[in-house]
């Protein structure tokens, strides 16, 4: 005879909990709503209507996106503005990670990357208090935890410029544990425009 699984009793109540999938339903609803609020109050920020946007990037519309395993949590992801190319990205991403936090992150790769570095290295001397630079070899990586990550304050020009030049990426990421939904938004945004002027 096979061994069959066995499972306790929370495992059992979660199983046929329905009332705990609705409620998830509902909060994915919310974060959808929050998003397209946050997406209007980019798309409407005074540094959004001045900043000079690689060629190729969606920055009227952007695209709000979901899945349910991220390292084994679901997830909810708003990327505005947006530029995905093989060659080049650009993309301001904020992220609902279920289980963990609000996240925001703006990524630049290829093309983009080679054109905007030497400034933007030197203008992350010093970096803003809470910025967190990617040091991880994969530009996917949305973990923001100390082996990905290090305090764009605790890094030199030059190693931010070796970064970008070896793994081909710059992102910079801040973690928000707002609980107010209106004030996340306001930190999603004046996060935003901080990271567009250093782009300036």
């Amino acid at each position: 005879m096979p061994d069959f699984p066995q499972f306790d009793a929370a495992e059992k109540t979660l199983m046929f909990d329905a009332g705990l999938f609705e409620r998830k339903r509902r909060v994915n609803q919310k974060i959808f709503e929050l998003f397209e609020n946050i997406r209007l109050a980019l798309k409407d920020s005074a540094q959004h209507k001045q900043f000079l946007f690689p060629e190729g990037t969606d920055y009227t519309t952007g695209k709000i996106a979901q899945g349910e395993n991220y390292l084994g949590y679901p997830w909810v992801m708003l990327d505005f503005p947006r530029c995905f190319k093989k060659n080049a990205m650009f993309a301001y991403r904020t992220m609902f990670w279920y289980g963990h936090y609000f996240s925001v992150s703006l990524l630049i790769s290829g093309d983009h990357l080679s054109t905007l570095l030497p400034g933007l290295a030197s203008k992350l001397r010093p970096a803003p208090d809470g910025l967190l630079f990617a040091t991880h070899g994969d530009a996917w990586c949305h973990d923001l935890d100390a082996s990905t990550f290090l305090p764009a304050n605790q890094l030199s020009t030059a190693a931010i410029v070796e970064h970008g030049e070896r793994h081909g990426y710059i992102k910079l990421s801040i973690k928000l544990d707002e609980p107010d939904m209106k004030k996340l938004s306001e930190q999603v945004v004046a996060h935003y425009e901080m990271l567009l002027q250093l782009l300036l």
